[in-house]
């Protein structure tokens, strides 16, 4: 929905729209916002503007409101516009108000060295915040599902324990760490100790603490053929070689690893044994046992991604891999966002000393620890024995919700797609036929204020898969999105 700069390789993402309750005309806010763009060097000369349908999608007016703007600019010289390039900012700019020539700060966002999500991701991230469009793509629960009255609570503890207003240890609040340590011993069977566990802002941060803490560009980091990691362009930008390893329906074949001492110095793996991201699968018990003492014998470090470990819809998961490691070769990682809220922004790492003592050290010098008031907040929540019943009551709503999604995949979907029941965590996992052009699927879902992930986001190669969220979306708007998704799928399908 936003149109690609030929000139920087980047793309306009509008965040603003005009206010229609002010007496300044729509056009002219337009007209303003556009040039201010261009004087603050935000649109350079040559940056290439979005189509105008494009435009009026993302500021939300008529085309012909557009159509007036765009005129309005071009009497100003600002832009110029071509029918085989479409309308640019212009290469002289003889209004007063632009005489003086912003630095080019395309250029320096371009030579940095943090890489830019691809543009799926990017127009995913900038629209699940608009609550206009039906989220089958966010990884989080429905505002409805949330027990605002003990958040609550749990918040107002966090403000009374707040004795001053400083630097909490590098590792996290003492007191959460502990109260960790004790569930993670009771509830799946994991021995660490306080001084082993690092809080962290969520899997994404504890991911780059190790990628920059622990690894060398080059290193070699094995994971699933579908993997959360293929998102993250960090990963690839800090000169991370992503291999994937092929699956089946006891999970990652472990068999299929192939280490190189000439080219894997430092490899690890990773892995995410429980309601795995993006597919759902669970990988048996015997298939961690093997894949456990497989890294063992081989002294390849494994990072186990468990953030879904409390997610369960029918029946617990196996022992994490984790809980049988007897020599250190697993770093856990986990998340208390899913269970709440992406707001409160507190994942976790279990490592020995020696990493926990490094990775600390690294954010001490970075983003530094999650907010003192999650950590309280999260540590009331924690120790209070509502936590439980409230878990009851998500994973409750979480099968009604999913079991209604099943009920219309059934209804809209059984000639496009096939997918399995998933016993835990958020998404359904839809393979489609090898005709059905996915990326197309995604931009007139798009169009229709529907978000999806496709694939591709989780794989390096093609993909004819599609990933659905049904923690988000009201039950009352399912069928609404999954009908109009379904239909779009047809019309592609007879296109082909």
């Amino acid at each position: 929905m936003t149109s690609p700069m030929k000139g920087t390789g980047t793309k306009i993402v509008i965040e603003w729209i005009p206010d229609k309750n002010s007496p300044i005309p729509l056009y002219q806010q337009i007209v303003d916002y556009i040039s201010g763009k261009i004087a603050a060097g935000d649109y350079t000369t040559g940056t290439k503007l979005p189509s105008q349908r494009d435009m009026a999608l993302q500021f939300g007016v008529n085309r012909s409101t557009i159509v007036t703007a765009m005129e309005e600019l071009l009497s100003y010289g600002v832009i110029e516009s071509h029918a085989a390039h479409g309308t640019r900012v212009a290469d002289t700019l003889w209004s007063p108000k632009h005489r003086q020539s912003p630095p080019n700060w395309s250029f320096y966002v371009k030579q940095g060295t943090a890489a830019a999500n691809a543009i799926a991701v990017q127009q995913l991230n900038h629209y699940e915040s608009s609550s206009e469009f039906l989220q089958f793509s966010t990884g989080q629960l429905a505002a409805d599902v949330l027990p605002m009255q003990l958040l609550t609570q749990a918040m107002n503890s966090a403000v009374r324990h707040t004795p001053e207003l400083s630097y909490l240890q590098p590792q996290g609040l003492p007191k959460l760490r502990a109260i960790l340590s004790q569930r993670l011993h009771c509830r799946r069977g994991i021995d660490a100790p306080e001084s082993c566990i690092l809080l962290t802002n969520g899997q994404t941060e504890t991911m780059d603490l190790i990628c920059r803490c622990l690894l060398k560009p080059g290193s070699s980091i094995y994971t699933e053929q579908y993997s959360w990691l293929f998102r993250q362009n960090y990963l690839t930008a800090a000169g991370m070689k992503l291999k994937p390893v092929p699956i089946d329906d006891e999970g990652l074949c472990y068999w299929r690893i192939r280490l190189d001492p000439q080219t894997d110095t430092s490899p690890l793996l990773y892995t995410m044994p429980n309601f795995h991201t993006p597919t759902t699968q669970v990988m048996s018990a015997a298939r961690r046992r093997q894949l456990l003492g497989f890294c063992q014998s081989r002294q390849l470090p494994i990072i186990e991604n468990d953030v879904y470990a409390n997610l369960w819809l029918t029946q617990p998961p196996p022992p994490p891999l984790k809980s049988m490691d007897s020599c250190g070769t697993v770093l856990y990682v986990s998340s208390l966002n899913k269970e709440f809220s992406p707001a409160l922004g507190l994942g976790f790492l279990v490592a020995p000393e020696s990493v926990v003592e490094r990775l600390a050290d690294m954010k001490r010098q970075t983003t530094d620890l999650p907010s003192f008031y999650s950590q309280w907040t999260l540590a009331y929540l924690l120790e209070s024995h509502l936590y439980d019943d409230y878990l009851l009551h998500v994973r409750r709503r979480l099968i009604e919700r999913r079991d209604r999604m099943l009920e219309l995949l059934q209804k809209y979907f059984t000639d496009l797609a096939t997918w399995s029941i998933p016993q835990g965590g958020y998404f359904l996992w839809l393979e489609f036929d090898d005709d059905l052009p996915i990326q197309q699927l995604f931009q007139k879902a798009l169009e229709q204020k529907i978000l999806i992930c496709p694939g591709s986001l989780f794989s390096a190669e093609r993909s004819h898969c599609l990933r659905l969220s049904f923690s988000y979306v009201a039950e009352s708007d399912m069928e609404r999105g999954l009908r109009t998704l379904s239909q779009i799928a047809c019309r592609l399908k007879k296109k082909r």
